[in-house]
Formats: C-alpha cells, sequence, structure tokens
C-alpha cells in the first residue's frame, strides 16, 4: 500500500476549463533500500496537460523528499516518448534517475523469465493472459 504522501491533486486547462482531481499512483514498489518508489501504468493517451500535471505532482514529491524517483510502464513506444520528453520538460531525467521509463511488453518478458528461473513447475501452471 502507498503511503499518504502518495496522495495528490491535480490540477489542468483541458477545452478551456480548468479540471481537478485527486491522483495516486497506480502501484508502489520497494527498493531495496526501503524506499518506496511510484510507478505510473500507461495504457492510454492522457491529454498533453493532464500528462503534464501528473508529470508535475511526481516532480514536486521527487523535489521535496517524499520519493527518489518515479517509473512509467508505458503501452508503446509513442506513449513512453510523451512521458520522457514531458518528464523532461518537468526536471525529470532518466540519466539523473529520477525517471524511468519501461514499455509493458519487456516488462511482460521479464516477468515471466524471472518466473521461469525461480520455479520449473511455473510451465505447468502458467496460464495465458
Amino acid at each position: 500500500m502507498l503511503r499518504r504522501e502518495f496522495h495528490g491533486e491535480l490540477r489542468w486547462h483541458e477545452r478551456g476549463e480548468t479540471r481537478r482531481r485527486g491522483h495516486r499512483p497506480d502501484l508502489g514498489g520497494r527498493l531495496p533500500d526501503g524506499t518506496v518508489l511510484p510507478m505510473e501504468v500507461e495504457l492510454t493517451h492522457k491529454s498533453p496537460a493532464r500528462l503534464d500535471a501528473v508529470l508535475a505532482l511526481h516532480a514536486e514529491w521527487i523535489a521535496n523528499g517524499t520519493s527518489p524517483a518515479v517509473m512509467y510502464v508505458c503501452s508503446d513506444r509513442d506513449l513512453a516518448c510523451r512521458v520522457r520528453e514531458g518528464g523532461e520538460a518537468r526536471g525529470l531525467s532518466v540519466e539523473r534517475g529520477t525517471l524511468r521509463v519501461e514499455l509493458l511488453d519487456a516488462i511482460r518478458m521479464q516477468a515471466t523469465k524471472s518466473a521461469d528461473l525461480a520455479s520449473p513447475e511455473w510451465h505447468l501452471n502458467r496460464v495465458s493472459v
């Protein structure tokens, strides 16, 4: 479960009006040192303004020490590029380690490979999704 610190309010302008919505990351992963890393799973394209609002919130959490970075798992390369470019505009950087962007297919392959290495019986019980 994500800590309370990982709850914020987004505010962005779209179609001539100001929109507001509460936001929490989709997932949190615990790093070896115990730090929680917020993760966003982007399967659909948000409006540029809304994506910017989410990235701004993560930049704020990183700046105030709530999190060390953010990880995005994106459904396609176009979306991954949008996240990377938007993150850079907000001061987040792959090079500095404050932004990680992965494709969903790559995460699926890593998870399957890890499961295969962990348990030979996995092959018998795995269900295709």
